[in-house]
C-alpha cells in the first residue's frame, strides 16, 4: 500500500459498491456493512485488516485514497480464502436392509470420497448406501473431504448385529451353497448307476432271493467242478426241498 502521514481520507469498500471501512481525519476510521467489527485500518500503508475472515468476506476490494491536493488514486484488490475443508458430522442411519453413513462438510469446492479399512470405495458423495448389509460390510470407514486448501477426514466405526451374522449366511454366500449343491450332485451321480447294478444283480435293498434261485446257482457251481450232482440238487426236485 501507498505510504501515507495519515493525512488523507481512504476508503475501502467491496465490490460493487458496499463501504466496508472509512478512515478520515482526525485520526479515526469507521466499519460499515460487512466488515463492520471485524475490519481495523493502519493508516502508516492505507492496509486493511480483517480480524476474523469468512467466506462472505471473498470478493473485490477496492481502495479510494483521497489526498490533501484532492487527487484520488484507486486500488483494486481481490480476495480469495483458501483453507482446508472442515468435517462437522458424521452420522449412521442403520435398518434391517439398509446402513447409510453420512459426512457433513463445510468449504467450498470440496470434493468427497469414502474409505473402508484403508482401501477407497468407489464413492465420491457425502452419503455412503450400504444396500442389505451383512457382516462383511462392518469395519472402520473414513469419510475424506479435499480441497486446494487441503484436506480433513473423519472416521467412523461400523459394528453390532449385522457384525455378528453367521459367514455362510448372507453377502457372499452363494458360491459356498454352489460349491455344497455341486458336491451333492456328483455323489448322487456316483451312487446312483451303483445302486441300479446291485439291484438287478439282487443284492440291494435286502432283496430275497427265492428257493428256485438258490437250488439253480447250487446247480451252477457243482458243474463248474464237475462234480455228478447229488440226488437233493435234481432240478426236477429243487422245488421239494426244504430250506430252513
Amino acid at each position: 500500500m501507498n505510504q501515507t502521514a495519515c493525512n488523507d481520507v481512504v476508503e475501502w469498500r467491496m465490490q460493487p459498491s458496499a463501504l466496508c471501512l472509512k478512515y478520515e481525519l482526525p485520526n479515526s476510521s469507521s466499519g460499515f456493512g460487512a466488515c463492520n467489527g471485524t475490519a481495523q485500518f493502519h493508516c502508516q500503508n492505507n492496509s486493511l485488516v480483517l480480524n476474523t475472515v469468512i467466506y462472505e468476506h471473498e470478493g473485490t476490494y477496492m481502495e479510494k485514497i483521497i489526498s490533501q491536493d484532492g487527487s484520488v488514486k484507486k486500488i483494486y484488490i481481490t480476495l480469495k480464502i483458501i483453507s482446508p475443508p472442515l468435517i462437522t458430522n458424521v452420522s449412521i442411519i442403520s435398518t434391517h436392509s439398509t446402513l447409510i453413513i453420512m459426512c457433513e462438510v463445510r468449504g467450498r469446492n470440496a470434493s468427497t470420497r469414502w474409505l473402508k479399512d484403508g482401501v477407497a470405495l468407489q464413492n465420491m458423495n457425502l452419503t455412503l448406501m450400504v444396500h442389505e448389509p451383512t457382516w462383511r460390510d462392518c469395519g472402520n470407514y473414513t469419510c475424506l473431504a479435499t480441497s486446494e486448501g487441503g484436506s480433513s477426514e473423519a472416521h467412523v466405526n461400523i459394528n453390532g448385529a449385522i457384525c455378528k451374522k453367521d459367514p455362510d449366511i448372507g453377502h457372499g454366500n452363494g458360491i459356498s451353497i454352489w460349491i455344497k449343491s455341486a458336491v451333492i450332485c456328483v455323489l448322487g451321480l456316483c451312487i446312483i448307476p451303483i445302486c441300479i447294478k446291485k439291484y438287478f444283480a439282487g443284492t440291494c435293498c435286502n432283496k430275497s432271493r427265492t428257493p428256485e434261485d438258490i437250488a439253480l446257482q447250487v446247480i451252477a457251481e457243482e458243474q463248474k467242478t464237475d462234480t455228478p450232482p447229488s440226488a437233493h440238487t435234481d432240478p426236477a426236485e429243487a422245488d421239494t426241498l426244504t430250506f430252513e
